[in-house]
């Protein structure tokens, strides 16, 4: 899930993450206006990343070949971004009939690795 506005460092971290593992990894780059809590404003309550009306102000261009709201049959314009991470692990399962589905952050991922673990993702 991309935040559009997040430390420069952490985007290129991403970047590299996706761009070494892409022949282990199947990634789903989502760029989503879903709601975010935000305690940068004291006449908001939360912001929407990725949000097409604020076009003009979008902090950097939006990546290439990411995914987007149309690509998510179960987005819907009053949804957080925690609720579309559930949606989108309940939509992933069932879109590949999955007996079993695990999903890690990048973050998680480089920590498996990093600590030397071994792990086994099964999709059937």
């Amino acid at each position: 899930m991309d935040y559009e506005a997040q430390y420069q460092m952490t985007t290129e971290y991403v970047e590299q993450t996706f761009r070494e593992n892409q022949d282990i990894l199947e990634i789903y780059h989502v760029c989503v206006p879903f709601k975010v809590v935000t305690c940068a404003s004291m006449f908001q309550t939360y912001w929407r990343p990725w949000d097409e009306s604020m076009h003009a102000h979008w902090v950097r261009p939006m990546p290439k070949n990411c995914y987007k709201k149309e690509d998510f049959p179960f987005y819907n314009e009053e949804m957080w971004d925690y609720t579309f991470q559930t949606s989108f692990a309940s939509w992933y399962h069932k879109k590949h009939d999955a007996v079993r589905t695990a999903a890690w952050s990048a973050s998680e991922l480089k920590r498996a690795w990093t600590d030397g673990e071994l792990f086994t993702v099964t999709i059937a």
